[in-house]
C-alpha cells in the first residue's frame, strides 16, 4: 500500500466527524495480494487510525508503524473514510 499527504479539504468533507478527525493520509496504491488489498483497503480511502492510534498525517504513520506492540499483534484494526464515512476493518499483519 502507498499512501500520500491527505488534502485538509477531504477531511472536512467528513460529515459528523469534526472535530474528531483532526488528520489522515490518502491511499494512493494498493497492492494485490497485500493485507491491505486482502483487508478491503481501495485507492482513494483516508486512513485516520491504525490499532489504538490515530495517524493525522505520515509522521504519525512512521511512529505508529514502529511501535514494538503493533508488530508482534498479528492483526489490527485500522480506520478509514470512505464515501464520506468512517469504517474499520482489520489487516492481519505478516508474522516476525
Amino acid at each position: 500500500m502507498r499512501l500520500q499527504p491527505c488534502d485538509a479539504s477531504a477531511i472536512e468533507a467528513v460529515p459528523g466527524a469534526i472535530p474528531r478527525l483532526k488528520g489522515a493520509v490518502a491511499v494512493a496504491e494498493v497492492r494485490a495480494n497485500s493485507p491491505a488489498s486482502a483487508a478491503g483497503v481501495r485507492v482513494g480511502d483516508l486512513l485516520f487510525g491504525l490499532g489504538k492510534w490515530a495517524i493525522n498525517d505520515l509522521d504519525e504513520l512512521t511512529l505508529v508503524t514502529s511501535k514494538p506492540d503493533l508488530a508482534v499483534s498479528g492483526r489490527v484494526k485500522f480506520y478509514i473514510v470512505r464515501d464520506g464515512g468512517l469504517q474499520h476493518a482489520y489487516f492481519d499483519l505478516p508474522t516476525p
